[in-house]
């Protein structure tokens, strides 16, 4: 072990950097409303006694540290009796830090029943087994959700840590929960895990520009909190509550996919708030026509028959400084708790929200490249919310795979080209994310078709997600033909 130690030392880790705390189905929340509490309130009042409490759920939270004195051992929690604390690896002094990110994951999973708690330099060097021949280690016993709430870099690791974190997701799957932001974001550049930053960033703050798979839009998620530490600690609690529920609901116990961590990110990230800022840019426009030659300066062109407006894309699937938005937890638990719904009969009209996974074969086993399903709007619709995610495919440290899935949702019933949505993108084809994401407003009721397409590489399992929520804000005259 000593060698192993001396080994990364020489890398250079620098894990000391922490994220300190900065002083017609479901209602739609609108802009500029602020809820703590990050929807439990309401999940409370909606579910009363059968509300989840993350009951079960065990937990690793990784805290930065490990080389040299410092501190990063979660020590005993006032208030929670039943849970159990387990330092893994060396120990220390407790933590302020690891208390506070701790507290904020159990203000939302209050049932949560083990903690696991260690440094980054035991995670990264005995666990992942980072820049080493060996391949990464198990997680602790039941551990079902990795929580790192610290940044920083492992230097020349960086790459190495993040594969070896997207395998480990793979093959024993389990949630990871990792914060970011500008300028240090290891585990938070991660593929297969959940990207949370704090709610006050400023845009760009995410981009994976130095890491493993640049471009990338980051983070995924953000919460009522302003800084990515305690960010991070309610994500975590979000996503206890869903495995709780996984555990307990007739309709989810029953279905293995529903612990899958594609499943539970793409129904966090579907059910997120956006305030009226939010975008994921469309495509930039065709540049307009040049003014006829000789024109005098201000001239505008000749005006021409008005052309059909091209259905608009987007190439960057999340908000560059919020991502898919400010979690709530019961619009989540919306979109999780209403079950897998398949997409296997044409005519089949989905629920107004849920959850499938695609298996790209047809009936006939045969592989296919496109998957679709009818979503029948019938009144108006305040936000309509498609979300796909899946997994990058590591096979060692130099080889991995990455699908490339688009979506798109189209209106069927003969309704107009655009004039049926007041905003948004009806068409998500990033050629780097392992997210796609559509959002529209002011839906007018009608036949929608959601598609996905696999564009490249090997079929994947990718969760798509879905939330419709309104009403419409809007008052919707009545159309014109074709309109």
């Amino acid at each position: 072990m000593k060698d192993r130690l001396a080994r990364w030392t020489s890398v250079g880790i620098v894990a000391g950097t922490l994220v300190l705390v900065a002083s017609v189905g479901p209602e739609l929340v609108r802009a500029g409303s602020s809820e703590p509490q990050d929807g439990l309130d309401r999940l409370r009042t909606r579910l009363g006694s059968f509300t989840p409490t993350g009951r079960g759920v065990s937990v690793l939270q990784v805290e930065a540290g490990g080389e040299g004195p410092g501190e990063w051992t979660l020590g005993a929690l006032e208030g929670f009796r039943e849970l159990s604390i387990e330092p893994v690896g060396p120990r220390s002094a407790p933590a302020g830090h690891a208390a506070m990110v701790a507290q904020a994951m159990l203000s939302l999973a209050p049932g949560i029943e083990r903690i696991y708690t260690g440094s980054s330099r035991w995670f990264l060097v005995e666990v992942l087994q980072a820049m080493q021949a060996a391949p990464p280690r198990p997680l602790p016993p039941g551990a079902s959700i990795v929580m790192c709430a610290w940044v920083g870099s492992a230097a020349a690791g960086d790459v190495d840590a993040l594969r070896r974190i997207d395998f480990m997701v793979n093959q024993a799957p389990f949630t990871l929960v990792a914060g970011m932001k500008p300028g240090s974001q290891l585990m938070g550049s991660a593929y297969n895990g959940i990207s949370v930053g704090g709610a006050g960033a400023s845009a760009g703050q995410g981009t994976s520009k130095d890491l493993d798979g640049p471009g990338r839009c980051k983070p995924d998620l953000v919460t009522g909190e302003g800084a990515a530490s305690p960010a991070t600690g309610r994500v975590a609690g979000g996503v206890a509550l869903l495995l709780d529920a996984a555990g307990r609901l007739p309709r989810l116990r029953k279905v293995q996919d529903s612990r899958r961590p594609e499943v539970l990110k793409a129904a966090l990230l579907a059910g997120a708030v956006r305030e009226r800022g939010w975008t994921n840019l469309s495509s930039p426009p065709d540049p307009p026509p040049a003014p006829p030659a000789g024109a005098p300066a201000g001239v505008a062109p000749a005006a021409t028959e008005p052309a059909l407006p091209p259905v608009r894309s987007t190439s960057q699937p999340l908000d560059r400084a919020v991502g898919a938005g400010r979690m709530d937890v019961a619009r989540a638990f919306e979109v999780f708790g209403a079950g897998s719904q398949a997409w296997s009969d044409p005519d089949a009209s989905l629920a107004p929200s849920g959850w499938t996974m695609l298996s790209w074969r047809g009936s006939d086993g045969a592989e296919r490249r496109e998957e679709s399903a009818l979503l029948r709007l019938e009144q108006d619709a305040g936000e309509v919310a498609v979300v796909a995610c899946w997994n990058r495919v590591v096979v060692d440290a130099q080889t991995w795979t990455l699908a490339d899935v688009d979506l798109r949702i189209e209106r069927v019933d003969g309704g107009g080209t655009l004039e049926w949505a007041s905003s948004g993108n009806p068409v998500s084809e990033s050629r780097v994310d392992n997210v796609e994401m559509i959002l529209l407003r002011d839906v007018r009721a009608g036949d929608y078709r959601i598609v996905a397409t696999l564009r490249d590489g090997a079929p994947s399992a990718v969760a798509v997600a879905w939330l419709v929520s309104g009403p419409s804000a809007r008052r919707v005259e009545p159309s014109s033909p074709g309109g």
